[in-house]
């Protein structure tokens, strides 16, 4: 089989800009189409990611009903055969039909990879049946993809060991911002807080160790997203704390996002919790040290590999005195930032898309 003739359907939540980039390069060597269940204005996204999309994505609605993130799609049998695809592509946002469309795909000889972005046992919770339900399902799946090395370990030792696990770290939108001049050590740094406002992130304790830091430095400032439902209990803090220096990221353009990446000096993430996101991932391709909590597994595995940061306890001080080091030498935080644009040669648009497209190589044992 040719590599033009094998025709891959991916199924997935929003249309965000890495797909649309990902679609153009993806579409030079495979037969692709892109089903969306959702604009991202949706799901609460920047204005500017309501972009149009190019002929081989749509949004679909007809049919699709939601709940919280995830998606039913009563006519999802009816677009596969619309396609007749060789591949079916599917992510966790979609865990709630994805099953019953494995087994079609399975009966129909149609090859199934799924992206699952959830992976830790936590009980008493929904995530905790529907891993389970994941391990009964996908023990023979063709491609299981799963965002970081110590997913990828839980799922060997959880399903079949027959299962094909593989790691695809999603790259975020990350490619626009590796052109930022590194970093220089100044006393009116800006810390950067990339995150929406919400409790997982801990949007409060990263307004607690700016004050700390204040106390020394008393010109370094701030910039946290200002997306989020802590948003008013944020401001509120602020007002209470008597905390300047604080400047919203109000997003209504790329051009706005790349002034923020360009002009923040530490990236800060003391989340509660987190399995990685696209504002740590932009952060380093832009040319961040990062500082982030030992809550924060997947970036957790990224930053000891580039060694371009500190994985730190959840506390302000933790935080504070490592920030106030990045500040007292500049080497150590020129040195961090040049490590840290070394991300994009792993989550890099074309980097991505040449492993997904050597594995579907390897499905269909497409010689060289």
């Amino acid at each position: 089989m040719s590599k033009k003739k094998i025709k891959i359907l991916f199924i997935m939540n929003a249309p965000a800009p890495i797909w649309v980039e990902y679609s153009k390069i993806i579409s030079n060597y495979f037969e692709c189409y892109f089903i969306f269940y959702s604009t991202c204005k949706e799901l609460g996204r920047p204005e500017w990611w309501d972009m149009e999309l190019p002929n081989n994505m749509c949004v679909v609605r007809d049919g699709v009903f939601r709940r919280n993130h995830k998606f039913i799609d009563v006519n999802i049998i009816k677009r596969v055969k619309g396609f007749s695809p060789n591949v079916v592509y599917t992510s966790g946002f979609n865990l709630l039909m994805s099953p019953f469309l494995y087994y079609y795909c399975k009966f129909n000889s149609i090859k199934f990879i799924y992206l699952t972005e959830i992976w830790r046992k936590k009980g008493g919770t929904p995530r905790k049946y529907l891993s389970t339900l994941l391990g009964l399902f996908y023990s023979n799946i063709d491609i299981f993809y799963v965002s970081g090395r110590e997913g990828r370990k839980y799922w060997e030792n959880y399903i079949s060991k027959k299962t094909n696990i593989k790691n695809l770290e999603i790259p975020g939108n990350v490619d626009k911002y590796i052109n930022h001049p590194v970093r220089v050590s100044k006393q009116d740094a800006m810390l950067f807080f990339g995150h929406r406002l919400i409790d997982i992130y801990n949007p409060l304790l990263a307004l607690d160790i700016l004050t700390s830091v204040q106390r020394y430095y008393p010109d370094m400032g701030m910039y946290m997203n200002a997306c989020g439902n802590l948003r008013c209990i944020v401001d509120e803090y602020i007002v209470k704390k008597s905390i300047k220096n604080v400047e919203f990221i109000i997003v209504d353009s790329e051009s706005d996002l790349d002034f923020y990446y360009s002009n923040g000096d530490i990236s800060i993430t003391p989340a509660k919790y987190s399995y990685g996101n696209i504002g740590t991932n932009e952060a380093m391709a832009s040319g961040m040290p990062i500082l982030i909590s030992n809550n924060v597994k997947y970036h957790s595995e990224q930053i000891s590999m580039l060694k371009n940061g500190f994985i730190l306890p959840m506390d302000v001080d933790s935080f504070s005195e490592k920030i106030v080091d990045y500040i007292k030498s500049k080497d150590l935080l020129s040195s961090h930032s040049i490590r840290s644009k070394n991300i994009i040669k792993y989550l890099g648009t074309e980097v991505v898309f040449e492993k997904f497209k050597s594995e579907v190589d390897a499905l269909f044992k497409v010689k060289k």
